[in-house]
């Protein structure tokens, strides 16, 4: 007599104001501009917004995103979708980072370990959020500038 059964597949990412290309170190910065997506079987936990200052104070984890499917595969690219969707600049985040980790071939067959995160660590992995931050930080600058 079973209560309950288990159904499809979820996994859950959390986004961190960090630099994975510098041992995870913090990331601090305005938010110049926010995007989260939404979308059918997919859920996104936050409190930050446009504007939101992120300090070295509190924990650096800024976007809780888990989403389910009927099998691992599944969930694992609505989970990828959800992050290149997502836009946040004027900080570094760990988001492409996530989104590398989710095309790894042994981390979607389930064959993976926390040396795994090891191995990749010396690795210059592009980083949209660099890209993100200068272009933010030159509008800016523009901006004072210009007023």
């Amino acid at each position: 007599n079973n209560l309950y059964s288990f159904q499809g597949h979820s996994i859950e990412a959390r986004i961190y104001a960090e630099t994975p290309d510098h041992n995870f170190f913090s990331s601090t910065g305005r938010i110049e501009y926010l995007h989260i997506p939404s979308g059918p079987f997919v859920r996104v936990d936050s409190g930050i917004s446009t504007e939101v200052e992120i300090t070295s104070n509190y924990d650096p984890m800024i976007i809780k995103v888990a989403s389910w499917g009927e099998n691992r595969n599944i969930a694992i690219n609505r989970l990828k979708s959800t992050l290149e969707e997502m836009v946040i600049s004027g900080l570094i985040t760990n988001t492409s980072f996530l989104i590398y980790i989710l095309t790894l071939k042994n981390f979607n067959n389930g064959k993976y370990d926390i040396n795994m995160i090891k191995s990749m660590s010396n690795k210059n992995l592009y980083n949209k959020e660099n890209v993100s931050l200068l272009i933010s930080s030159a509008i800016k600058l523009y901006q004072i500038n210009n007023t």
